[in-house]
């Protein structure tokens, strides 16, 4: 498991969008607002007008005359409470907290972070390619294996610079591959050296179950509980299979796997970060919210994971030569 399933399930959590009516989007001075944005800059000669002037970044941005009604008249209510002297300015509008919008970034923390994440596992897969020769067991597997999690880092990315009905179905499908991605490497990397026929068994049991997944997300129900739960299910099955193979190294091998601990390090991190989907506070400076911070502590996390399979790699490279001899 390159990345680990807590990380992964936090990500199909915490992009798990329900957009219901606010306590911002309620108010009374919002609503009139919005209502008066539309009909002043959102019709006619004035729409067109909207249109000619849109900046370049609001254009590949897609951002509309709607859309910059929403956000002009969200800091407007947000003004006038803090004008007001209301002591609880802080209000969400449509699901979400207020942010800054930079270069046509909604939410321009958590896209930076996770471009940063995507980034961070890219640049460590180059490092594993460097340090591990491509006779060692399992290289391809590690190899090929950060496809699916920049893949999925991107979408994310697109999707907090955009919230947009297209990136996020993009986004949560990235995710969804992603978890299932990393059973199935799971059980390739952890289960081939005790049975190649078990781990063919349960490589296409977790290939026909995404597939099945997928289809009944996109073509039965878009249903984001029961996807929250297979996922849990999927994620836990992945770290179940790590668990056990690193009580069962540590306790046959010792010292001589020293290197384990990487691993453990990562799980443990990666709970510690989740614990900050769960604070929920609104942003400070009106950029940083908890979901960004949470993004910005999983940076590391591949750098230190890409350590443990260098160090994994190469000790099964020098036990295989060992073997020949």
């Amino acid at each position: 498991m390159e990345v680990p399933f807590l990380l992964i399930v936090a990500i199909i959590i915490v992009h798990c969008h329900f957009i219901d009516a606010s306590s911002g989007d309620r108010q009374p001075i919002y609503r009139s607002c919005l209502e008066r944005c539309r009909e002043i800059n959102c019709t006619d000669i004035a729409l067109q007008t909207y249109r000619a002037k849109r900046s370049l970044v609001d254009q590949l941005t897609l951002w509309d005359c709607t859309d910059t009604c929403y956000y002009q008249c969200m800091w407007h209510t947000i003004d006038i409470f803090q004008t007001r002297g209301i002591s609880t300015p802080f209000q969400q509008f449509h699901g979400k907290w207020p942010f800054i919008r930079c270069f046509g970034m909604e939410e321009p923390a958590s896209a930076v972070f996770s471009l940063l994440n995507g980034l961070s596992v890219l640049l460590s897969s180059i490092w594993f390619v460097r340090c591990v020769s491509s006779d060692a067991p399992f290289y391809w597997v590690h190899r090929l294996y950060p496809i699916v999690p920049v893949n999925a880092w991107l979408w994310s990315t697109v999707f907090h610079t955009r919230d947009l009905p297209i990136t996020e179905k993009l986004d949560y499908t990235s995710a969804v591959s992603l978890i299932y991605y990393t059973l199935l490497f799971s059980v390739i990397r952890l289960v081939w050296m005790r049975s190649r026929t078990i781990t063919i068994f349960l490589a296409f049991s977790v290939v026909a179950q995404f597939s099945y997944h997928t289809w009944y997300m996109y073509r039965v129900s878009w249903d984001h509980a029961l996807n929250i739960k297979v996922c849990v299910i999927v994620g836990v099955c992945s770290a179940m299979l790590w668990l056990v193979w690193c009580v069962s190294v540590v306790y046959n091998e010792g010292r001589s796997r020293y290197y384990v601990w990487k691993a453990a390090a990562v799980l443990i991190w990666t709970q510690l970060a989740v614990l900050l989907e769960l604070l929920d506070f609104p942003p400070w400076f009106w950029v940083f919210d908890a979901h960004s911070l949470w993004h910005a502590a999983t940076i590391p996390c591949p750098i230190i994971w890409y350590s443990f399979v260098i160090d994994d790699s190469l000790f099964l490279l020098a036990d295989a030569k060992k073997k020949l001899i």
